[in-house]
């Protein structure tokens, strides 16, 4: 599950800061590029997708496939579970739910995860497994809403333009360090 909104930045802005960078002979390493990006994702991004994501009017239950209740989500709870998120391998900063993903057990079978299960009604638990549901639609009963395609392109230029901005002061701190 995921969403896949990409923005990209004009390719003459991007030439001219890999210039900067290559005059100066620095490269963006991994942990200064997530830096770089994953505050303005949190700041600007996930602060607009939280104004647009639905709110349910009564808590949701989740069963599982006995029909057992094994999780309740009080209103708000997909709100506060968006979230500014980095994978481990990629070099990249995404928006998104944070969700508890089911594991794989010694047999190799997937197993529920017993972190989604309870009460989330509080600000340090959350689980939004269902966003993808309310954002792209279910063929029966739930509308699609596209929240967060609608928030990354509300504020896409503004996004864009703190990016630009975060590089080039990186790129003037470099200079300045090294006293160009």
């Amino acid at each position: 599950m995921g969403f896949r909104i990409s923005m990209s930045l004009p390719v003459s802005e991007v030439k001219i800061l890999e210039k900067k960078l290559k005059t100066i002979g620095e490269t963006l390493d991994r942990k200064t590029r997530l830096r770089i990006l994953k505050t303005p994702v949190k700041n600007i991004l996930v602060k607009a997708a939280a104004r647009r994501a639905p709110k349910a009017k009564k808590v949701l239950i989740r069963k599982n496939w006995k029909g057992k209740e094994t999780a309740r989500y009080s209103p708000g709870n997909l709100k506060r579970s968006l979230k500014a998120l980095q994978f481990r391998k990629s070099w990249n900063a995404f928006a998104g739910p944070r969700y508890f993903r089911a594991r794989r057990g010694k047999n190799g079978q997937f197993k529920e995860n017993p972190a989604s299960r309870g009460n989330f009604n509080s600000n340090t638990k959350v689980d939004g497994w269902y966003a993808h549901f309310l954002n792209f639609g279910t063929r029966k009963g739930i509308k699609k809403s596209l929240f967060m395609w609608r928030a990354a392109k509300a504020v896409g230029a503004k996004l864009k333009n703190e990016i630009i901005r975060r590089t080039d002061a990186r790129i003037k701190r470099v200079i300045k360090k090294k006293k160009l």
